[in-house]
């Protein structure tokens, strides 16, 4: 059957050719109506794939983005777990620097009292010996001491008493200024430190003077030890002729 149909059909015939118009007219319309269901069944199914075809892409796209998502988590996730234990050794080793500084800092404390009694045990045996040797070599009448053999005594009991006043003086330490307020853990514990360090610093060095005055004393002390026999010589005593006995 062809695609073209009639709009009309001359019907200006005898009755019989009137009934087939009639059908030729119904013949028409009916396969008119029949184009418009396949022009719309067409359609449907043209919107039928266009549909099918939108959800494969809107599911493609569903997807992706899900496997996008689940990678970006893991990536994050993986990142975090970096970030946290870098964040948990940077912690770990400004905590065990601020130990580290404060131990070192108590122990300066301690090494600048050492340093004071070894000058102060030392200043006292070098005296006692000095003594001891300068009584086993002058006597008051026979060979008298020299006013130089005073010197290394009383440099050396300036040294034991520099000393004593260093570690036996009281002095307050002082108080440092407050660290500024800063908002990084590291900043805070920089500052703890270089506080604990300034403390010290003042706790040990407010009577330095002493403590540098004693090693001078010592040292002045040991160089005029030798002083009392090296001087100038004495006079030879000539010996007193004998008397001649008496004649009877």
């Amino acid at each position: 059957m062809s695609d073209e149909v009639p709009d009309a059909i001359d019907c200006t015939c005898d009755e019989c050719k009137k009934i087939v118009c009639e059908q030729a007219l119904i013949a028409a319309e009916n396969a008119r109506a029949f184009t418009r269901d396949l022009d719309k069944l067409d359609k449907q199914n043209d919107y039928a794939k266009a549909a099918a075809l939108a959800a494969a892409e809107v599911g493609t796209v569903t997807a992706f983005v899900a496997a996008e998502t689940a990678t970006a988590a893991t990536n994050l996730s993986a990142e975090w777990e970096v970030f946290k234990a870098q964040r948990a050794a940077d912690i770990a080793s400004a905590a065990l620097l601020e130990s580290t500084v404060a131990e070192v800092a108590k122990m300066s404390i301690e090494r600048a009292r050492d340093g004071a009694k070894y000058v102060q045990t030392a200043a006292t045996a070098i005296a006692a010996l000095d003594t001891g040797l300068l009584g086993l070599v002058f006597s008051v009448n026979d060979h008298p001491l020299p006013v130089r053999g005073v010197y290394a005594g009383a440099y050396l009991g300036l040294a034991i008493a520099l000393s004593t006043a260093y570690l036996a003086f009281v002095k307050r330490a002082g108080s440092t200024p407050p660290a500024p307020d800063v908002a990084s853990l590291a900043e805070k514990q920089h500052q703890r430190s270089e506080n604990l360090i300034k403390w010290v610093n003042l706790a040990t060095r407010n009577k330095r003077w002493a403590m540098r005055a004693a090693v001078i004393s010592l040292a002045l002390g040991v160089a005029f030890v030798a002083a009392p026999f090296v001087g100038p010589g004495r006079a030879a005593v000539a010996p007193t002729a004998p008397t001649a006995p008496s004649i009877p």
